[in-house]
């Protein structure tokens, strides 16, 4: 499975669970309105990566979305949750950040880096895409795929296009791209393959 610059779209997704005990509500703040600088560096070109070859050391432990309402998030957050959960049952709590519209103008490393802040934070304006996105950072392999699975058994859709979700992980050559790069070039492999 190969995943393009920041990812590539490697799942269609799916029907809601309750809400969840370890995420709080999520609530708008003015924290949001202060964002990283904007970016002066040139984007490469998307590169892909095997899905066996992901470093979970590139990045923090989070997960970004765009794309999904409240309930959705929540549903998400559970399912995030249950992909953490050990055996012991203790959970290894990963932050669940909605995206701004002002994260666009900004690399991905500084969006990443605001994680801790703005988990489980609703925007003010949040980023409205063609198809929802699910952007798993610092998630090994394994991780990765039983998340992908978990979220995408949800059976969610959204967006303008009310389309299954993009599924994405941070590689390392993706972390200086602005989001809007990342974004764009996840949603043309998105339509590429059909599912939207």
């Amino acid at each position: 499975m190969l995943l393009s610059a920041a990812v590539q779209v490697l799942l269609t997704p799916p029907p809601l669970a309750s809400r969840s005990a370890l995420h709080p509500p999520l609530l708008p703040t003015p924290a949001l309105r202060s964002r990283a600088p904007l970016l002066a560096a040139a984007d490469d070109d998307g590169k892909f990566v095997r899905h066996s070859e992901l470093n979970p050391g590139c990045a923090p432990l989070g997960v970004l979305l765009a794309g999904f309402g409240e309930d959705e998030l929540e549903a998400i957050a559970m399912s995030i949750e249950e992909v953490f959960s050990g055996p012991d049952g203790a959970i290894t709590h990963v932050p669940i950040v909605p995206l701004a519209a002002g994260d666009t103008r900004v690399r991905l490393r500084d969006v990443l880096a605001t994680l801790a802040e703005r988990d489980s934070v609703l925007p003010d304006s949040p980023l409205r895409l063609q198809a929802p996105l699910v952007m798993l950072s610092g998630f090994n392999t394994v991780q990765t795929s039983a998340a992908v699975r978990a979220v995408g058994a949800l059976g969610l859709s959204g967006g303008s296009a009310a389309a299954r979700p993009m599924f994405a992980a941070v590689v390392p050559n993706a972390l200086d791209k602005s989001l809007r790069i990342l974004v764009d070039e996840l949603e043309g492999d998105h339509a590429a393959n059909g599912r939207m």
